[in-house]
């Protein structure tokens, strides 16, 4: 798994890109694409876009409940962290009952679009991904959150990109969200996606999608 500060995360092959695209198997060159066929490819994007990487922070933090740590106040933060996301999946994903037991958490921090004139920009982005897995079942459950959204397309000139893509054996999947590529699409925090509450965007079970 890598993380990229142009706000999406890679599983199975590094894809570095600024520029936001249809989320296909045409995104690998035909070398990578090969090697994806046999190997799986995916990509999990809450919002991929042109960040500066130089402003912001990207940061990740993992809560393991079979690893919570060593102190009382560890283990209640672990053990927090993960039934807040075991609610989340509950409540919104359409599951009964889930045993989720490890929760990662990335975070986009206050990132600010990269700018190619000398106009600056000083309003930031702040928005999450959280993967969620439950071990007895081999589920994992994707979470985009979007916290403050400051970006105008109309003034940063930005596109995005909000989904989630892989492929492996000739088996393409894709989820490209309606506001991708749209002046909306920054302004996710606004939108009820299939959980009904704004913020809180999507939830999708991912058994057969992650490599």
């Amino acid at each position: 798994m890598k993380i990229y500060a142009n706000g999406y995360v890679t599983f199975g092959l590094n894809f570095e890109s600024r520029y936001p695209d249809r989320l296909s198997k045409y995104l690998l060159v035909n070398t990578k694409r090969n090697i994806a066929q046999k190997k799986g490819f995916a990509m999990l994007a809450p919002l991929w876009t042109d960040n500066d990487a130089r402003k912001g922070k990207v940061y990740y933090h993992i809560y393991d409940l079979t690893q919570p740590g060593s102190t009382l106040t560890d283990k209640a933060r672990v053990k927090h962290a993960v039934d807040y996301a075991k609610d989340d999946v509950v409540e919104n994903s359409g599951v009964s009952v889930t045993d989720v037991t490890w929760v990662m958490v990335i975070t986009w921090s206050d990132m600010l679009p990269r700018m190619y004139y000398s106009t600056e920009y000083d309003l930031p982005n702040t928005f999450q991904l959280v993967l969620a897995y439950d071990p007895s079942r081999f589920q994992t459950f994707i979470m985009y959150h979007y916290m403050d959204m400051g970006w105008d397309s109309e003034r940063t000139l930005r596109r995005s990109m909000i989904g989630y893509f892989s492929y492996k054996y000739s088996q393409e999947e894709s989820l490209q969200l309606a506001p991708s590529m749209k002046q909306t699409a920054f302004r996710m925090h606004n939108r009820k996606g299939n959980t009904g509450r704004c913020n809180k965007l999507s939830i999708y079970n991912l058994y057969q999608h992650i490599c």
